[in-house]
């Protein structure tokens, strides 16, 4: 009888020493920061003496068990390596959206990635953590980047933990089983299979845990953000001329003048027309034309503020079409003029309404002024006419 009692009496430690020890681990996990109550698990304090039992106790398979969840721990802590997760994301401006996202999409499955999310303007992959820079490097080829961000989350702590309580809990486990053989009272058994039903459901989300950790490490995530542009308002204030802001406007529809106006169409700055073009409107510093195939011309003559050069005109024109019309610029190249000054020429395209359409734009300056010649229309007909609105920005009567 008197043995029977000190089992009973051993059960209720082991029993009552175990739910302090749930107790503590749910609390220290609840105060973990905000935001990442499913990426931090507290590690508990160590198990009492009296409860702990090596993984020799356990059997064979668990114990096979246990190593292989501590492979991806134990030889990084060992020699320094950390245990990192990587997230990456780009904002890009491209000429065609869905290909580009297609592009995306199929050099991450090439590497041994997989598609996580598609919508109309972003994609994000899941690729090889050691092909991570190899996808980012093919993803900007694609266009203009306009925004990068590339973060590395060290979990090695955490896997540290998660680690430690699970081998905390296959322990309990195995001496809950050895506890339940012995119990000779029916209340006694029942206890111990509750508490040894709880450990299992621990043993089972920290298992799971682990294989997350373990997925997030091996395999990193690149999120493709296209046709991205900063907000109009704030790109008004960073760029303070009103016509380097009107750039790319009459490409959407906007800053043209809807009706020709006969006698104004001789004014403004001078050039030669491409053959079947003509001249619809003109003013003291605006010029503008068009093609039977809905190709336009727009040139405007400027003051040069303070005397900038070219460069700076064209680094400050290039960032706008960028970011405020989301034209994705393909060339930029040096151009002279019949009068032997030098322009700056930029190329490229963007897609509207689902079609594709594309765009030119030369800068002048010289002391006093600064031109802008810009051409846009239809990708098809924009291209045939290419090599006379090149003889057209050409033409420019610009000092040099």
């Amino acid at each position: 009888m008197k043995q029977h009692d000190g089992a009973r009496r051993f059960i209720g430690i082991a029993v009552g020493v175990f739910c302090l020890w749930m107790a503590g681990c749910g609390t220290l996990a609840s105060k973990a920061r905000p935001g990442e109550a499913e990426m931090t698990l507290a590690s508990p304090a160590s198990p009492p003496a009296e409860v702990a039992l090596g993984e020799a106790a356990a059997k064979p398979t668990e114990r096979d068990a246990v190593k292989t969840a501590a492979a991806t721990v134990t030889p990084a802590a060992a020699t320094g390596q950390r245990q990192m997760i990587y997230t990456a994301t780009l904002q890009i401006v491209v000429a065609d959206v869905s290909s580009s996202l297609k592009s995306v999409q199929q050099n991450a499955e090439s590497m041994g990635g997989y598609l996580q999310v598609l919508t109309s303007d972003t994609v994000t992959v899941r690729v090889p953590a050691a092909r991570l820079q190899e996808a980012i490097a093919a993803a900007e080829k694609l266009g203009e980047v306009t925004g990068r961000d590339i973060r590395g989350q060290d979990i090695t702590e955490e896997m540290t933990d998660v680690q430690i309580r699970l081998d905390t809990a296959l322990q309990m486990r195995q001496r809950l089983l050895t506890l339940l053989e012995k119990a000779d009272e029916t209340a006694d058994a029942i206890k111990v299979e509750e508490e040894l039903g709880r450990v299992i459901q621990m043993i089972e989300q920290l298992k799971g845990k682990i294989r997350f950790y373990e997925s997030q490490i091996a395999l990193s995530t690149l999120t493709v953000k296209c046709n991205s542009p900063l907000p109009q308002q704030t790109s008004e204030q960073r760029v303070p001329f009103a016509w380097v802001r009107a750039l790319g406007d009459g490409m959407l529809g906007a800053n043209t003048h809807r009706y020709a106006v006969e006698g104004a169409a001789r004014h403004g700055p001078r050039f030669d027309l491409p053959v079947s073009y003509i001249r619809y409107f003109g003013a003291d510093d605006l010029a503008e034309a068009m093609s039977g195939n809905e190709v336009y011309i727009k040139v405007q003559r400027n003051e040069n503020y303070q005397g900038g050069t070219l460069d700076f005109w064209s680094a400050l024109a290039r960032r706008t079409l960028v970011e405020s019309r989301s034209i994705a610029l393909q060339k930029d190249t040096a151009l002279t003029l019949r009068s032997r000054a030098t322009a700056r020429l930029f190329t490229g395209s963007r897609q509207i309404a689902g079609k594709p359409f594309g765009y030119l734009l030369a800068v002048v300056a010289d002391k006093h002024e600064v031109y802008a010649f810009e051409a846009w229309g239809p990708a098809e007909a924009f291209e045939k006419d290419r090599p006379a609105l090149l003889k057209a920005v050409q033409s420019l009567d610009v000092d040099p």
